[in-house]
């Protein structure tokens, strides 16, 4: 049997990845969210003015 202060690495190693998995999908659709919405900002602030 693992002892306890394996079975708490064994669980905390298993509690990171899924963090890093959920902080992944959360990036992943925020930046799609930002790139669908950059368009109306753009036509908003008319940056491209700005830019170009």
């Amino acid at each position: 049997l693992p002892t306890a202060d394996e079975m708490w690495r064994q669980n905390h190693a298993q509690a990171l990845q899924e963090l890093h998995i959920a902080y992944l999908r959360f990036a992943d659709e925020w930046y799609h969210q930002a790139v669908a919405k950059l368009p109306q900002i753009w036509k908003k602030t008319n940056l491209w003015g700005v830019i170009w």
